[in-house]
């Protein structure tokens, strides 16, 4: 069975490694909705900040200067580089829903790139937050124990053994996620989560 291609999905990893970062990012409930505030920075240097108040309207970007000089602006070298993402659909983004989504294909606005990265970030926080813990994918469903992630060498008995958890969990079908490198493990709970 052939999969499609989902340009949306190769768009959002393309942004998960690209010069990009979100820094100072918080979180908080608003008025009608999840509201969050950040800094967007585009090769160490701090080029927006991001303010979603919660309120159910758009969220802002308020640039700090571009390149030339000129206040307010987005630089070409990023215009440049969200030119380049592939063209995605709602059902793309959507893929997931049941509804009938629009497959005509839109490029990426400045706005729907800072979207994604705060998202993709609160994502990435999100995860470092369950990694705390021992975590693990079993049978398809990510599992987390009551042992932090710094214990995962602790030496339990198991079937009359002592041995470290990690071996543990190997023995029992689990694919432990904290011995993982940090993008596979992000990916694993991306994608059973």
């Amino acid at each position: 069975m052939k999969t499609k291609k989902n340009n949306h999905k190769e768009s959002l990893d393309l942004l998960r490694n690209s010069d990009f970062t979100v820094k100072k990012l918080v979180t908080f409930n608003g008025h009608e909705g999840m509201g969050a505030n950040a800094d967007i920075y585009w090769k160490n240097r701090k080029v927006a900040d991001f303010i979603d108040v919660g309120n159910g309207g758009e969220p802002y970007v308020y640039w700090t200067a571009d390149w030339d000089g000129d206040i307010g602006g987005d630089p070409q070298e990023i215009r440049d580089f969200i030119a380049s993402l592939p063209h995605y659909s709602q059902a793309e983004e959507y893929e997931d829903s049941d509804y009938d989504w629009d497959d005509t294909r839109k490029e990426w606005k400045t706005d729907d790139v800072i979207n994604a990265l705060v998202h993709i970030a609160e994502e990435r926080r999100n995860f470092k937050k369950i990694l705390r813990k021992v975590c693990g994918l079993k049978d398809g469903t990510i599992r987390t124990w009551k042992y932090k992630a710094s214990e995962i060498d602790k030496e339990l008995r198991h079937k009359g053994k002592l041995m470290p958890l990690r071996e543990c969990l190997k023995l029992t079908g689990v694919k432990c996620l904290n011995v993982l490198p940090e993008a596979e493990a992000f990916d694993i709970l991306r994608q059973h989560a």
